[in-house]
């Protein structure tokens, strides 16, 4: 058996264990609604007025734009340059907030 099997085994666990590392934080004030992101490279793990909603990178002419629902609820939240947009869909009813960083 190699020896370095072992090692190779452990570093996966290692890297498995702490995950992917966001490229950046954000808190937001979206209007009265306020966002926790964690913005990886191809998606948002964002915590939006307490719940917890996964939204996944989507095609956009410009900035990046990602999409999820939670309860019948869609979320767009897009960025371009540093500025936020959060768009909340519910029936039938689309309601566009801009952002402040926190």
């Amino acid at each position: 058996m190699n020896k370095f099997i072992p090692f190779a085994i452990c570093g996966a666990l290692f890297l498995g264990a702490f995950g992917e590392r966001p490229v950046e934080r954000v808190e937001l004030m979206c209007d009265d609604t306020r966002v926790s992101a964690r913005v990886f490279r191809d998606r948002v793990d964002a915590k939006i007025s307490g719940e917890r909603v996964n939204l996944r990178l989507s095609q956009s002419a410009s900035g990046a734009r990602y999409i999820g629902t939670l309860r019948e609820t869609g979320f767009i939240l897009w960025s371009k340059g540093g500025e936020w947009l959060l768009l909340t869909i519910a029936d039938d009813k689309e309601d566009i907030s801009i952002c402040t960083r926190k």
